[in-house]
């Protein structure tokens, strides 16, 4: 009886059961793997919606405060009118007219002529009278007597003019009181000539009133007496000279 050949034994695949599932889950996985973009362009999305709504907010709130802010331009308005109408106004020119009633003084300069002086009476001191400072002063030298101890006939101080004026009243502030003062419309170098267009007894506020306004660029106050200064001496203490 011939032997039934035998059947080749069956071969088993080489992967395990279940290898071709595993390829298959992992290749689905792998086509439905997570896509960042869509994630990024809906996140751009939503930020340019919000920066839209927050750029529409702040262009249509101001429109709300307009009458706040108008308001607070008017007074901006106001000062500018206001500005102007002093500009218009007379109280400048009202100013000017006051300034020119003071006529300017270029220079003060002390008189002691020969033969009985010998110019040295301070002159060094002599822009002190008219630097509108009352806390400083021209001093003449200090005499025995009121009457410069009879060796001479008086002292003088010379006020001269940036330019010719009308003067009508000479203000002289003395620290002291007493004796006597003449005032001329002469040149400092002839203290004495002219005619004595006022004098007065000297006091701290002495007030020089011409009885006819002259016009003139020089000026001479003539001391033919000298006041007592609060110490008791006899000299001259000239503090300010103004003319108008």
């Amino acid at each position: 009886m011939a032997a039934t050949p035998e059947r080749p034994p069956s071969v088993e695949p080489l992967h395990p059961r279940g290898f071709d599932e595993l390829v298959t889950a992992r290749e689905a996985l792998a086509t439905k793997r997570f896509d960042p973009t869509r994630l990024v362009l809906g996140i751009v999305g939503i930020v340019i919606i919000i920066v839209v709504y927050f750029a529409f907010q702040s262009l249509t709130s101001p429109a709300t405060h307009t009458p706040g802010l108008s308001s607070q331009t008017s007074p901006a308005a106001s000062p500018s009118s206001t500005s102007s109408a002093p500009s218009g106004t007379s109280s400048p020119s009202a100013s000017s007219p006051a300034a020119s009633t003071t006529a300017a003084i270029a220079s003060g300069q002390s008189i002691d002529p020969p033969p009985d002086g010998d110019n040295n009476e301070h002159p060094e001191l002599a822009p002190l009278a008219v630097d509108h400072d009352p806390g400083t002063s021209w001093k003449s030298r200090t005499y025995n007597k009121p009457t410069f101890g009879g060796i001479k006939a008086g002292v003088g101080y010379g006020v001269n003019l940036v330019a010719p004026a009308l003067v009508t009243t000479v203000t002289l502030e003395v620290n002291g009181t007493g004796g006597s003062v003449q005032l001329r419309a002469t040149d400092p170098s002839t203290p004495t000539q002219g005619p004595v267009l006022a004098e007065a007894t000297l006091g701290t506020n002495t007030v020089l009133t011409l009885s006819t306004p002259t016009q003139t660029q020089h000026l001479v106050l003539w001391f033919t007496a000298l006041p007592q200064t609060a110490d008791g001496s006899n000299r001259i203490e000239l503090a300010e000279v103004s003319v108008s």
